[in-house]
């Protein structure tokens, strides 16, 4: 099955089955209601990968990653985590994404 480059009915749908809606999304990002991670399209339709939040819970990440997993595999996605990522206010009151690679 070919998966279209940022297929994001299948991210919408697989947020959806995990009882999650998408929020935002802009370019390759997917920004779900719950902040605990976002969503990064791949250069390959099929590759998701998940950023956590720093501010996230930490022994909630795993259960997180195997329901999104899970939940991907059911659209043809192939998840896996990228890393961490933080939020930051700028001076014009926008947010700035600052990504972290795992240790």
């Amino acid at each position: 099955m070919k998966i279209p480059y940022r297929p994001i009915t299948r991210v919408k749908d697989m947020l959806e089955a995990m009882g999650q809606q998408m929020a935002y999304a802009y370019d390759d990002l997917v920004f779900p209601e719950n902040t605990a991670f976002l969503l990064q399209m791949g250069k390959e339709g099929r590759d998701l990968f998940v950023h956590f939040n720093r501010e996230s819970i930490e022994s909630e990440r795993l259960p997180i990653l195997q329901q999104l997993k899970s939940a991907g595999a059911k659209q043809s996605l192939k998840v896996r985590v990228k890393g961490l990522y933080n939020l930051e206010p700028t001076e014009n009151n926008e947010l700035k994404i600052e990504f972290h690679p795992l240790q």
